[in-house]
């Protein structure tokens, strides 16, 4: 169910497992000029967040802000078919079976005058196959002054909370010093 945290800013949570763990997902709609939506990190479609989407505009832009997102891309655009997908580099590789429209990138940083986005790099995935870029964008939200991460923020938890999607984000040797500090604790 979306939950209006600002002007113009919704968002809905839903549970969600990964490598065994709840970590839950999160997923941010963005009302732009004309009611156009933008849909950043889609979570699984039901029939209560369309209703709630005809209420408040038209999704218009589907994101995909970093190469983990991407599960629920294809089931958006079954719904609403006229909406474009924009992922990072590198997702097209990943996921061939997402018909991507516009990829993200830093010459063009702005979905309408609402809304704009930045890649945050220097992160890093470390999965079972080899460490990898994260190429997370995040966005800013000129109107309510709002910035808008997704796993990055997964990186700011403090060690006393520490839980395993904290070290994905911080890459390989992250991963080590985390350990480390652990031990020492």
């Amino acid at each position: 169910m979306l939950r209006k945290i600002d002007s113009n800013i919704w968002v809905a949570e839903q549970p969600f497992r990964f490598l065994g763990l709840d970590i839950g997902i999160r997923m941010t709609v963005i009302s732009l000029k004309n009611n156009e939506l933008a849909v950043i990190s889609p979570i699984k479609v039901d029939n209560k967040i369309i209703e709630q989407f005809k209420e408040i505009g038209n999704v218009k832009h589907i994101i995909a802000p970093n190469l983990f997102h991407h599960l629920f891309l294809s089931d958006f655009k079954n719904i609403y078919p006229q909406a474009q997908i924009y992922a990072v580099s590198g997702l097209k590789k990943k996921r061939p079976d997402i018909s991507i429209d516009k990829i993200l990138d830093d010459d063009e940083k702005y979905f309408g005058s609402k809304l704009e986005y930045f890649l945050f790099e220097g992160l890093n995935t470390f999965l079972l196959n080899g460490v990898s870029p994260l190429n997370e964008y995040v966005f800013f939200h000129g109107e309510s002054k709002t910035l808008i991460v997704t796993d990055i923020e997964q990186v700011s938890m403090q060690l006393s909370d520490l839980k395993l999607p904290a070290i994905a984000g911080l890459g390989f040797a992250g991963f080590f010093l985390l350990i480390d500090q652990v031990s020492q604790g």
